[in-house]
This record gives C-alpha cells, sequence and structure tokens, in this order.
C-alpha cells in the first residue's frame, strides 16, 4: 500500500479521480478512498482504528487495526513499547525510540532517526528514509531504502543470512558478532 500511495499520492491531481475508482481528490488537496481519508493538512483517519498513548507517557498517536492486523505509529520523538503477536508494525515518524517483542510479518520505519529493537521474529523488515537503527533478533529479509541506515540481525529465520537489498548511500547491514 505504501508504494501504491508513493506513486499516486505524488501523481494525483484534482482532475486525475475519474481514473482512480474509489478514490475522489478534492478541490482543497484532501482524498477520500474506502477506509481512508486524508485532510487537506495531511491528516489521516483510518474507520476500525483507535488512538492508544505513547510509552513513554507522552500523548502519540499509536493506532492499532485489528481488521489489517497492524501497529501503526504516527508520530515524532515519542517511545513505545509493543509487543505483537502476528501484527504487522508500520512506524511513521523522527526520532522515534520503539520496543518490539514477538512475531511480526512485516516491519516498516519511514523517516529518520527512528531506533528500533525488534526480539522475536520479524519476516521482513523495510526501512525507507535516513539514519534509523534497526536490531533485529530473527529476520528474513531486510530491505534500506534511503542513506545512513544501520542494521543489525542476529539470526537469519530461512537460510544462512537474510534476503537483503540497499538502495542509497552509507548504508550499514550487519550481522551480531
Amino acid at each position: 500500500m505504501l508504494l501504491v500511495c508513493l506513486y499516486f499520492c505524488s501523481t494525483v491531481s484534482a482532475n486525475d479521480s475519474d481514473r482512480l475508482p474509489g478514490v475522489q481528490v478534492k478541490t482543497d488537496g484532501s482524498v477520500a478512498a474506502p477506509g481512508v481519508n486524508v485532510d487537506a493538512n495531511g491528516g489521516v483517519s483510518v474507520p476500525g482504528t483507535k488512538a492508544i498513548s505513547g510509552g513513554s507517557g507522552a500523548a502519540g498517536l499509536l493506532a492499532k487495526s485489528s481488521a489489517e492486523k497492524e501497529h501503526v505509529i504516527n508520530d515524532n520523538d515519542k517511545t513505545f513499547n509493543l509487543s505483537c503477536n502476528g501484527e504487522n508494525v508500520v512506524i511513521n515518524g523522527s526520532e522515534n525510540t520503539i520496543t518490539c517483542q514477538g512475531e511480526s510479518t512485516e516491519l516498516s520505519i519511514n523517516g529518520s532517526g527512528n531506533t528500533v529493537r525488534f526480539k522475536g521474529t520479524c519476516d521482513t523488515l523495510i526501512i525507507i528514509g535516513a539514519d534509523n537503527h534497526a536490531k533485529i533478533e530473527r529476520v528474513g529479509a531486510i530491505s534500506a531504502l534511503g542513506s545512513g541506515n544501520r542494521v543489525t540481525w542476529t539470526v537469519a529465520s530461512r537460510g544462512e543470512k537474510p534476503d537483503i537489498v540497499s538502495t542509497g548511500s552509507n548504508n550499514l547491514i550487519t550481522k551480531k558478532k
């Protein structure tokens, strides 16, 4: 969905709404699509989600949608502790400190300066941004798109090492010694 949004969000104008079934781009720049609304200020609302305060006591937005089986963090400079039981984790923001424990199909980090520690198994880690740091105990695939990202993994969940893709500059993906 992120790649679709990256494509359509950058190429859709109010005159294009007839080419995207179910998507309406309003004259104020807001977008309405089945199940998702983006207002003119960039605020996102998704039916079936609830907001939870950040783990540091500071108010933040952590939305968990049971239908999507996903934890979504849209915040900056907060601390979160998550327990994952198969849910995907999506981090949108900067300078967050996140600890995840359990199992996840996908962990997506979109932003800069985030520090993430995943205790357990994460099938796929995707980083889009700069200067993010991730420590993953068990992982199957790692994609780092951007620059200055640092990933340390301990055990590959399949094979001798995870599938690794790194584009950009100065990304460092290493096995913990």
